[in-house]
């Protein structure tokens, strides 16, 4: 009987051992797990497909759909206590993916009073002056009109990075207090609520400073 068992709990090992068919790598980062795995809630899996198409189109209108899905979610109307707990989880994972993502995203070297151009002045072409803004098919020059094309090139990148910077500046002012009140309002100062707040944490941000905000929301008592 007990060499049966043996043998059971081997087979059993080896099984949890093997990922199966489609489960993440092991390179797979837990934000990735919270963005792209499966959700209880609706709610936080609606939020979680926002994050995740943020990722990929860095599409600012992103965030802001999934911070107001977070904010519909109401933890005190879920009767199953164990649901709630679970409900919970997820909020919470969700909240610090988004904030992630906002950390990720914002450049520390971002200068707001460097603004694009309104307009990109083409290269003289020996006594020819084009005006800024002018049709690059117009310039007869090609080695001109290649540099030309390419100022705008620039210029336009700069000019969405410009509008995605300062838009995650705002959105980030406003947002990461919601999240604060959030973890305030639903984590008591009990031992395993403190507990899960901070390996949360530990495993979604990685900003030093967003990081002890949010572990002193969940240390302030209600």
């Amino acid at each position: 009987m007990k060499r049966r068992w043996l043998a059971s709990a081997a087979i059993l090992g080896l099984a949890l051992a093997v990922p199966a068919a489609g489960q993440p790598s092991a390179r797979t980062t837990y934000l990735d797990k919270v963005i792209n795995g499966k959700h209880m809630s609706e709610t936080t899996a609606r939020a979680a497909a926002q994050l995740a198409e943020f990722e990929q189109k860095k599409e600012p209108h992103c965030l802001q759909a999934a911070s107001e899905l977070l904010e519909t979610i109401d933890l005190a109307k879920e009767a199953d206590a164990m649901k709630r707990l679970t409900l919970r989880r997820e909020t919470l994972e969700t909240w610090l993916a988004l904030l992630a993502l906002i950390d990720r995203n914002l450049d520390p070297n971002f200068n707001p009073q460097d603004l694009p151009s309104t307009g990109v002045a083409p290269p003289r072409v020996g006594d020819v002056s084009y005006p800024p803004g002018v049709d690059p098919s117009v310039i007869a020059d090609p080695q001109a009109r290649q540099r030309y094309e390419e100022a705008l090139k620039q210029n336009t990148r700069k000019a969405e990075n410009y509008r995605i910077q300062t838009w995650l500046k705002r959105f980030d002012e406003s947002i990461s207090p919601k999240a604060e009140r959030f973890v305030r309002m639903s984590y008591t100062t009990v031992p395993g609520d403190q507990r899960e707040v901070a390996e949360t944490v530990k495993k979604l941000i990685k900003n030093p400073q967003r990081a002890s905000a949010l572990t002193r929301a969940a240390a302030q008592k209600q």
